[in-house]
């Protein structure tokens, strides 16, 4: 006596989250316009591109999970494009 669970549906949603993160992944990868993207709640950063990394000329792994107000000439001003972003 056992159960028997159809996880079908389940395992194509993983499969097309898989396949549009790596669609993403590539879009971002090829475009040579230095980029940055961080959480909105604390700043830190989720992922770079190669541009962004050579443009500050530190390695992206060095850069990842840094916070973006250390970005910042004025670190107030991210505060201020928050809010832009969030009207």
């Amino acid at each position: 006596a056992g159960s028997h669970t159809d996880i079908t549906a389940r395992k194509e949603a993983e499969e097309a989250i898989r396949n549009e993160q790596e669609r993403t992944q590539a879009i971002l990868e090829s475009l040579n316009l230095p980029i940055v993207i961080s959480r909105m709640t604390d700043g830190t950063v989720v992922y770079l591109n190669e541009p962004l990394a050579d443009m500050i000329r530190q390695s992206r792994e060095t850069l990842m999970g840094q916070v973006t107000p250390n970005f910042y000439h004025n670190p107030a001003e991210r505060q201020q494009y928050l809010t832009a972003l969030r009207e």
